[in-house]
């Protein structure tokens, strides 16, 4: 064979074989799909609505409608899809090739200890950036006293419990970081269970609050307009809890009389 022949031979083999090679090519990149699924809550199976479904790694991201149903574009059937919603814990789901998935959602316990109370709802206390003071039940019962305004008497900073009369039953009035007007009451505004009190705090009996709550900056007026002015006091009351129960305390003497010498 004659090397003209030869280096047409050679010629036509790299011709081919760069006709080949996007072909190839095209044969190795991933077809898009289009995945369905449905997410619901695993104890209830009641569906879950405005989830966010991802792509790991990816930018493709959708919601679930209110039957819990969603629709996504895939770059591959072998991508993983990533499930969240808040009060939800995080899944991923590996397609494997599937186009349509179920995905259970379970949800996450929110430890009361660390929400504080802020007038209009429950915020986590590193969340809170206004001026809160809270005091427990355990630090009313400790305290000595028959009235809310003793308990909280030295037990909330820069809140100031005044006795304006004297006798058995003295008259406390409360000022929340001293005094804002010379003429004008200056008295908080005091919440009950999320509804404006205004009866004397000494006929709320210590023994049935749960949790006080103190609001002493500007976020108590932006909360509560112009009556929150002096400052908020929220007292959340006791709920029950469980099988009701009854207690009755009873206490019984005996005198015996004598008689004296005369």
């Amino acid at each position: 064979m004659s090397g003209s022949r030869l280096r047409g031979v050679g010629r036509l083999g790299a011709c081919l074989l760069a006709l080949a090679a996007p072909t190839a090519l095209l044969a190795q990149q991933p077809t898009p799909v289009v995945v369905r699924g449905t997410v619901t809550e695993q104890s209830a199976g009641t569906p879950v609505m405005a989830a966010n479904v991802t792509v790991k790694h990816g930018s493709a991201r959708t919601q679930t409608d209110e039957r819990g149903e969603f629709t996504l574009r895939v770059g591959s059937p072998t991508d993983t899809l990533v499930v969240s919603r808040i009060g939800f814990e995080r899944v991923e789901v590996p397609l494997a090739g599937r186009s349509a998935v179920a995905v259970a959602l379970t949800r996450t316990a929110v430890q009361l200890s660390e929400m504080v109370v802020v007038g209009y709802g429950t915020q986590r206390r590193e969340d809170v950036t206004g001026s809160i003071v809270s005091v427990d039940s355990t630090r009313l019962r400790d305290r000595p006293g028959t009235s809310v305004l003793d308990a909280l008497q030295g037990a909330a900073p820069g809140v100031t419990i005044r006795t304006a009369g004297a006798g058995a039953e003295p008259e406390l009035s409360v000022m929340i970081r001293g005094r804002h007007s010379i003429t004008a009451n200056t008295d908080p505004l005091v919440v009950l269970d999320g509804i404006p009190y205004n009866g004397s705090l000494a006929e709320i009996n210590p023994n049935d609050i749960a949790s006080i709550e103190v609001l002493k900056d500007a976020s108590a007026a932006a909360i509560y307009g112009s009556r929150g002015a002096n400052g908020v006091i929220l007292i959340t009351s006791k709920q029950g809890n469980g099988a009701p129960r009854s207690r009755t305390r009873a206490r019984w003497a005996c005198r015996r009389s004598r008689t004296c010498p005369a």
